[in-house]
């Protein structure tokens, strides 16, 4: 089955591109909507040994994650965690449907026994262990957490990051590790992604197409979905560091000639993005809310979406964009996911000004505009937790009646 979608541009084509070669079953053929191409005044952009050279560079930047520690980010690893709080935890490997392992770390909820489960997944150069402010509270609500590091971060193997793309398949390694070792803990499982891990979740409709074990896990397993801070779009052109160089004052021939010089570069590695990351398409015409609503079975999931109103990585109309795509109210006649909900939060991306200090307490990371975030998250998990509750006794088969 054929999807072809409408507004994924290379900006010299001012008609639609087929978006999609081939679709797993299930998925509907929809044209999808998007920004008006802009035609190229002077043909395809040349590049030197050198621009080539510098290309490169910076998909290196982008794709080879740096691993030493730096900031809020890779203060507080799960070991140290650990140390600190006393929670139980077990450290497990995942092995992916491509090959990698990824390192896992189990929190059981402690006193009782609890059929649910929610796994997370960290943001772009960030690990397991900057989702670990959630574990505490996960565990009074009665779930069970499962963290992990994306490939190329934290301690999984893995030399290259695709930003979300090849994610998604970590997310599936997730969820059937949780299946497969912790069945009756994982009855009810939830996947809660924060910036690129929620992306990766998006995007898993395509990255999985040809690993349909994978396709099918997210689909038959994943009861709800939470996702903190997507994005819309990845355009490196339009990051807040490169137009920071674009702004720059001074205003001479030198200085003008650099920043077309720079601009040139990030241009040039938006478009070569695809064979770099090994993506479908370049990074910059990969829209992952578009991709997620193609999936029928995947549009019936519950979405909980959550966006900082000052978010500065993110932008929030890149969150209010998303929650419009899903619910389909972009393009008329597009498809929509069936339950989706939208929660501004009065916060930036991570904590603002957050320390680390010794006190486990201190450790907030992405857990901003805390009662708020809680109470929102409590009540999804409700949702899902008598959703499910309701699906088992529907499923449960009727009592016989003897007459002896």
């Amino acid at each position: 089955m054929l999807i072809s979608s409408a507004g994924l541009y290379r900006h010299t084509q001012p008609t639609p591109r087929v978006y999609f070669s081939a679709a797993p079953v299930g998925v509907e053929s929809v044209s999808l909507p998007g920004p008006v191409a802009i035609p190229a005044s002077s043909g395809e952009a040349h590049y030197s040994r050198l621009d080539n050279f510098l290309i490169r560079l910076i998909s290196g930047i982008y794709v080879r994650v740096p691993r030493l520690p730096s900031g809020i980010r890779h203060f507080l690893t799960p070991e140290r965690y650990n140390r600190l709080t006393g929670r139980r935890m077990e450290v497990v490997q995942i092995p992916t449907s491509d090959g990698i392992r990824l390192k896992g770390y189990w929190y059981p909820v402690e006193g009782r026994k609890s059929g649910n489960t929610i796994i997370l997944g960290h943001g772009y150069t960030a690990t397991a262990g900057c989702m670990l402010a959630l574990v505490e509270p996960l565990h009074k609500m009665g779930w069970n957490v499962l963290a992990f590091d994306f490939r190329a971060h934290g301690a999984s193997k893995g030399k290259k990051s695709s930003l979300g793309f090849h994610e998604a398949k970590d997310i599936a390694a997730a969820v059937k590790w949780a299946h497969q070792n912790r069945r009756q803990e994982s009855e009810a499982m939830v996947y809660m992604g924060h910036s690129m891990g929620a992306a990766a979740y998006l995007f898993s409709p395509k990255s999985l197409e040809e690993q349909p074990g994978d396709l099918r896990a997210i689909r038959t397993h994943l009861d709800g979905m939470v996702l903190d801070s997507s994005y819309e779009v990845i355009k490196p052109s339009e990051d807040p560091y490169v137009t920071q160089l674009y702004d720059f004052k001074r205003s001479n021939r030198l200085t003008n000639a650099f920043k077309r010089w720079i601009q040139h570069i990030v241009k040039g590695f938006e478009s070569k993005s695809q064979q770099l990351m090994a993506l479908p398409l370049p990074l910059n015409e990969l829209y992952p809310a578009r991709i997620y609503r193609e999936d029928a079975e995947l549009r019936q999931k519950p979405l909980l979406l959550l966006h900082g109103l000052g978010d500065t990585r993110t932008p929030y109309g890149q969150g209010q964009a998303i929650s419009n795509t899903l619910k389909g109210q972009d393009c008329e006649g597009a498809p929509a996911v069936k339950q989706v909900d939208f929660v501004s939060l009065n916060a930036d991306h991570f904590v603002k000004n957050w320390k680390p200090t010794e006190r486990s307490g201190e450790y907030k990371s992405i857990l901003r505009d805390e009662q708020h975030y809680l109470d929102e998250l409590r009540a999804f998990l409700c949702k899902i937790e008598l959703g499910k509750a309701r699906q088992t006794a529907k499923e449960a088969p009727e009592p016989r009646v003897s007459f002896g």
